[in-house]
C-alpha cells in the first residue's frame, strides 16, 4: 500500500511541475494608452504596460504641442492618465483599476487645451506598448 501512496505522491509532484509556467505571471500583458483623435498638433499616442513586480511603475509622456501633455503612470493594480497644462486637467484625468483594464476599457475624453482647442483623446486598454510616436 505504501508504494501506491508513494507513486501517487510522485505523480502529483510531476503533474504540478508540468502545470507551472515559465512566464512571470501577473498583469504583464495589460496596457493603457491615450491617442489624440483630432486637433492641429498632429497624431500623438502614448502607451505603457502595467508592471509585474510589486512596487514597480511604468510611465510615459507625450506633448500635444503647447496645449497640454498626456501623462501615463501604470502601477501593478491600476493606472493613471493626466493631462497637465489642459484647462480641464483635473476633470479629464482618469484612474483605472486593473479590473477595468483587463475587461477592456475605452473612453473618449474631451480635453480643453491651453490653446483654446477642444481635443478628443481616446483612452483605452490593449494598446501596443511600442506606439509612443511622439516626434
Amino acid at each position: 500500500m505504501k508504494s501506491w501512496q508513494s507513486s501517487g505522491a510522485t505523480l502529483m509532484a510531476i503533474g504540478a511541475l508540468f502545470a507551472c509556467s515559465s512566464e512571470g505571471g501577473g498583469p504583464s500583458s495589460i496596457t493603457i494608452g491615450a491617442e489624440l483623435q483630432n486637433g492641429p498638433n498632429g497624431p500623438r499616442a502614448v502607451c505603457v504596460r502595467l508592471p509585474v513586480l510589486l512596487g514597480s511603475q511604468s510611465a510615459a509622456t507625450t506633448s500635444v504641442g503647447s496645449a497640454f501633455d498626456m501623462d501615463l503612470l501604470a502601477l501593478r493594480h491600476n493606472a493613471h492618465i493626466r493631462f497637465p497644462g489642459a484647462r480641464n486637467a483635473e476633470a479629464a484625468g482618469r484612474t483605472l483599476s486593473l479590473g477595468q483594464l483587463s475587461a477592456g476599457y475605452a473612453e473618449t475624453v474631451t480635453v480643453s487645451g491651453s490653446d483654446g482647442v477642444e481635443y478628443e483623446v481616446l483612452v483605452h486598454s490593449g494598446c501596443s506598448d511600442t506606439s509612443n510616436d511622439d516626434p
